[in-house]
């Protein structure tokens, strides 16, 4: 009886240790140029990221400024619910701002001088 399961071959790749088939990545060419330019790229990427990024974020103001004049009050609110404090200020209405506007703007001070 010859045994016809050893010359069949495993369907499935082995595993390597430590990970999945799938999140092994090949191995850079051996190429110095090769190997000098795909890290030139991955460079390029991470940098247009970076400033993608740092574009999206600071591209808006997250409140809308409000009226100006001079500040007559202030008070924060804290919601439980979500785990965060909003911030206000008064001048002839009231309105939210964030926390380093708040934390610049004394009572008595003219808004929206003292937010910049």
């Amino acid at each position: 009886m010859s045994d016809d399961h050893s010359k069949v071959k495993d369907p499935l790749p082995q595993r390597p240790r430590g990970g999945h088939p799938q999140m092994v990545l090949p191995p850079l060419p051996r190429d110095p140029r090769s190997r000098r330019r795909i890290l030139a790229v991955r460079g390029w990427l991470v940098a247009a990221a970076a400033a993608v990024a740092m574009v999206a974020l600071s591209a808006c103001d997250p409140f809308p400024e409000g009226p100006a004049g001079t500040v007559t009050g202030k008070h924060s609110e804290y919601h439980s619910s979500t785990k965060t404090r909003w911030y206000f200020l008064t001048t002839t209405g009231t309105f939210r701002v964030d926390h380093s506007d708040y934390d610049s703007c004394k009572r008595g001070s003219s808004y929206p001088d003292c937010a910049n």
